[in-house]
């Protein structure tokens, strides 16, 4: 048996458990690597390769900058400057700060994006006296960000995968902000569809456990507001240094006299956090989300090793295979829907990396424009919000919500499947087949 197949059955496997959660999602993303390791499918470095991603660590290291912001208070003063200025209201948290997550997101990192606003969320529930549902926001927050990703160049990896192929093909590229044709109708879809089928669907599935929820976040903000304002302060310099490196990072990226990663600045924060007493190092352990740790570093791991596999790849030429003497607008229909599927699981940057030169290979060989495909493909993998471990953002509010992984699958699933027609019908509308 190839290693291919064997990395499909763990996978197969793998979301059986993720679904029925027989045991803890973090247990079963390890596991996955372990299996991928025992069965020679992937060596020990790849299927736990993870754990040493820049993802993680900035994930990680902004998780507990916000224990930080939690700890001093800041959190709790950010939140209630917000209500005073918007009101205990969730409709106008939605129509304020969710696109002002998408803003940052596209010029900046919707992981840092999301480990940013995520306490601050937190904050304004516990603030609201139960009028404002962390539970409710902190899933479509985490869409927001991803779906902002996708309105320029920068926002996400999956275009700049696609445009960097399209220059070494010398193919015609997309503009800067050309992709935001595509983005900006997923992200206003996104935000009617949380003000109305998403609410009426969240507080129907979560009823009995967002007033549960509420409650608990405000003793925990009421047990950590008595800190000195010095503490406080110091706790939002950090906050700004982060902000500032993930502005500033771009610009090194490519120097070879100083360059550093995202993940440098984030964990450099939480250390910082530490060095400056803003919190005891006790304290931050307490307050760090280790089940995010796990789940996310098994996650990329796994990715890895399912890609290392060939398993992406055989399902990829499989799909194109059935469908290779349909229309192109089916051919491109498909070659998106495998996209959509794959990067629910496996790296949205491995999905498109493997996935393009095939639809370049497609198009050419089918007589029509490769452009649709390569943006269908690069939207569709950067799109991902039916689990938890679809991308980053996912991860990150899967703790502080109390989320399961079929809650992904109800509340993301519907918005996946808006985003796919989204795609489907307007990419070719935009760049003609």
């Amino acid at each position: 048996m190839s290693p291919a197949v064997i990395a499909l059955i763990i996978l197969g496997i793998v979301v059986f458990f993720y679904v029925t959660e027989w045991l803890p999602i973090a247990v079963t993303t390890v596991l996955g690597c372990l299996a991928l390791v025992w069965l020679q499918v992937a060596k020990f470095s790849v299927a736990f390769s993870g754990f040493a991603a820049d993802t993680l660590w900035l994930v990680m290291g902004m998780v507990m900058v916000g224990a930080a912001l939690f700890e001093t208070g800041l959190a709790n003063e950010m939140g209630r400057s917000i209500i005073k200025f918007i009101g205990a209201s969730e409709k106008k948290i939605i129509l304020i700060v969710y696109p002002l997550a998408m803003l940052m997101s596209a010029f900046l990192n919707n992981t840092s994006t999301t480990a940013t606003f995520t306490p601050i969320i937190q904050a304004i529930s516990a603030k609201s006296k139960g009028l404002v549902s962390a539970k409710k926001l902190l899933m479509p927050l985490a869409f927001a960000a991803t779906s902002g990703g996708m309105l320029t160049l920068v926002g996400s990896t999956p275009p700049v995968i696609v445009h960097g192929l399209m220059i070494s093909l010398k193919l015609p590229t997309f503009g800067f902000f050309e992709w935001g044709y595509v983005g900006l109708p997923i992200c206003i879809a996104l935000i009617i569809y949380t003000m109305t089928i998403g609410q009426a669907f969240a507080k129907r599935m979560w009823k009995n456990e967002i007033e549960e929820e509420s409650k608990a976040q405000l003793d925990v903000v009421i047990e950590h507001v008595e800190q000195p304002k010095n503490k406080m302060w110091l706790a939002g310099g950090v906050l700004a240094f982060c902000i500032l490196g993930f502005i500033l990072q771009p610009q090194f990226e490519t120097n070879k006299a100083f360059s550093f990663t995202l993940g440098t600045v984030a964990i450099t924060g939480a250390m910082l956090t530490v060095v400056l007493r803003t919190m005891s190092i006790k304290r931050l352990y307490e307050l760090t989300d280790w089940n995010t740790f796990f789940v996310l570093g098994g996650a990329i791991g796994f990715a890895a090793g399912l890609d290392k596999s060939g398993a992406g790849k055989l399902i990829a030429d499989t799909a194109i295979y059935y469908v290779g003497n349909q229309s192109p607008f089916v051919i491109f229909a498909t070659f998106c829907l495998v996209g959509v599927l794959l990067t629910q699981m496996m790296s949205n940057t491995a999905t498109t990396a493997m996935m393009a030169p095939i639809g370049i290979f497609v198009a050419n060989g089918m007589g029509f424009s490769p452009l649709p495909l390569l943006m269908g493909l690069a939207t569709v993998c950067a799109a991902a919000y039916m689990t938890p471990v679809g991308t980053p953002p996912n991860t990150i509010v899967l703790g502080p919500g109390k989320y399961k992984f079929m809650d992904y699958m109800k509340m993301g699933g519907i918005f996946q499947l808006v985003s796919f027609i989204i795609v489907i019908f307007l990419v070719p509308m935009i760049w003609p087949l």
